[in-house]
């Protein structure tokens, strides 16, 4: 789930918990069950800060005993005042093992810590489990009653969840915008493919170069379409991207048509659509899923009197 679908979330469970005070009841919190969360909300901070300075500690640990074993293995000469000369080992590099040592102490003083943290958390989610299951025993609390209460002890703001998300949608819409901007600026493709859309759009008869403008390429909103209109629209979208992918990368797409006599286009548009195909893309790969047939030279057809699985087996 991306940032933008946990504030939605966030939002709407804000929103419910506020119809939740606003009927308050016998679902209130009390300062007891208060004071419980506040100390919980403590601990858990005191044990991610002591995890945090773990991790610190230890890949300090590591870098240290790393860096003893690299001069160890450099097999090092030290020449005295005196001209005696020594080998640098480990156990001879002056205040490294002390500081080693110095953080493994305090390594195990703050696994300590952690662990009495750790404990005293888990005793606190104990208690308030239990005390919710006595609820529901003694007070005979519903579900939703345990869930309320649960969702009070959650601080949330609405309106500080509103401003995260009136961000996010200006951030997003910004990319958006940037987006649009730079596919409208290629205007040697955009150009290109729009040409195509008025081609296939005037001999389909759903507009021409008046009606359709240069921007229509970026519309989003061809769902507003309905019936015939909106499958020949389609088409020609489509047709129209196919050509310009093979006209810039040479890869020839491969056409797949489900049941085109059945999308409420009339027997000429579909004549018309199949005259396209024929004239523009004969040498693409076409597949048509339909119980009736089409005017292709040599077509190959399978046709599946059974189960589809069983012809695709007989094929193989």
């Amino acid at each position: 789930m991306n940032e933008r679908q946990k504030y939605n979330q966030m939002f709407s469970v804000a929103l419910y918990r506020e119809s939740i005070e606003e009927d308050a009841g016998s679902v209130a919190i009390d300062s007891y069950e208060e004071e419980t969360d506040i100390e919980l909300s403590k601990l858990i901070l005191r044990q991610r800060r002591l995890k945090a300075e773990l991790k610190r500690i230890d890949q300090t640990l590591s870098e240290n005993k790393r860096f003893k074993q690299f001069v160890a293995d450099m097999k090092l000469l030290v020449q005295a005042p005196d001209g005696t000369t020594f080998a640098v080992t480990q156990d001879n590099i002056v205040g490294l093992n002390d500081s080693i040592d110095l953080l493994t102490t305090k390594r195990k003083i703050i696994s300590g810590e952690y662990a009495l943290v750790s404990s005293k958390i888990g005793a606190l989610e104990k208690e308030k489990e239990s005390e919710y299951e006595q609820q529901a025993f003694f007070q005979t609390a519903s579900q939703i009653e345990i869930f309320d209460r649960k969702i009070l002890r959650i601080p949330l703001n609405p309106q500080a969840i509103k401003a995260q998300q009136s961000r996010l949608e200006k951030e997003l819409k910004a990319v958006r915008d940037e987006i649009s901007s730079i596919t409208k600026n290629n205007n040697c493709v955009v150009a290109s493919i729009s040409d195509k859309i008025i081609q296939y759009g005037t001999e389909l008869g759903i507009g021409n170069k008046e009606t359709i403008p240069q921007n229509y390429l970026f519309t989003s909103n061809l769902k507003e379409l309905s019936g015939a209109l909106l499958h020949k629209t389609a088409f020609a979208f489509r047709l129209a991207y196919i050509a310009e992918i093979e006209k810039k990368l040479n890869v020839k797409l491969p056409i797949i048509l489900d049941s085109p006599s059945g999308k409420e286009v009339d027997h000429d548009n579909i004549s018309l659509m199949m005259e396209i195909l024929k004239r523009d893309f004969a040498d693409h790969q076409i597949i048509i899923a339909s119980i009736f047939e089409y005017n292709f030279d040599d077509p190959k057809k399978i046709e599946i009197e059974d189960r589809l699985i069983n012809e695709m087996m007989e094929i193989q």
